[in-house]
């Protein structure tokens, strides 16, 4: 809304809801966010956030890869339109660097994906996520664009992403027609087993819109 009425109000709100999303949400070792935050301090039984006196932040526990997608893709986007002397900025700007930091390291290096949890690259029962992937490539392109994250470091990881995709999560059909692979299906909040055990599925509409966009963001970026 904010880029099409030139409204500030609009830009302003979203920045509004990033910062207090981010204070509930946000690991500082990591730089990523745990999937939920739970206001009812009374619960003692949803799953993967114990009640307050085992868990005072009341805060989830594992950081979900697409949950972070969708943050970063989002981070990324305002950036890319918000003036660069806002107030918050600057922020802004910060969190986003914070969600890319640790990307580099997590990443698969045979096939270019992260994982349904990105932060157990060895674990024998996590398994490669394609729409993360998508997610998380699109955003580094745009941060490469924007000239805010290092092209040396940043550059090869979006191409491994960019081709790994292709190889091992695009499946063909027939008749020049593809589909992606390796999507975790709807999920909820929950605790490492439950996230680890989600159904692999093939064509979610969320994984086919992140595959065009980091595609077109990565093409655009190098000039293909």
């Amino acid at each position: 809304m904010y880029v099409w009425t030139g409204d500030e109000k609009y830009l302003n709100d979203y920045i509004d809801q990033l910062l207090a999303h981010n204070e509930k949400l946000l690991d500082k070792e990591w730089g990523f966010w745990v999937h939920g935050w739970y206001a009812d301090s009374t619960s003692e039984s949803w799953n993967g956030i114990a009640g307050k006196q085992q868990n005072p932040l009341q805060r989830s526990s594992e950081f979900w890869g697409r949950g972070n997608g969708w943050i970063m893709l989002s981070v990324a986007d305002a950036l890319s339109v918000m003036p660069k002397n806002h107030l918050k900025y600057e922020q802004v700007k910060q969190i986003y660097l914070g969600l890319m930091k640790q990307l580099p390291k997590l990443q698969d290096p045979k096939t270019g994906h992260w994982y349904q949890l990105p932060i157990y690259p060895n674990d024998p029962k996590n398994w490669i996520e394609s729409s993360a992937t998508a997610m998380f490539g699109y955003s580094i392109c745009k941060g490469l664009k924007m000239g805010i994250l290092d092209k040396k470091v940043f550059g090869p990881v979006a191409t491994k992403a960019y081709h790994g995709l292709g190889k091992y999560s695009v499946k063909y059909i027939s008749d020049g027609k593809a589909t992606t692979k390796n999507v975790c299906t709807g999920t909820v909040i929950g605790n490492k087993d439950y996230y680890l055990s989600r159904k692999i599925v093939e064509g979610e509409d969320y994984a086919l819109g992140a595959f065009i966009m980091f595609g077109t963001e990565y093409l655009t970026l190098n000039e293909i």
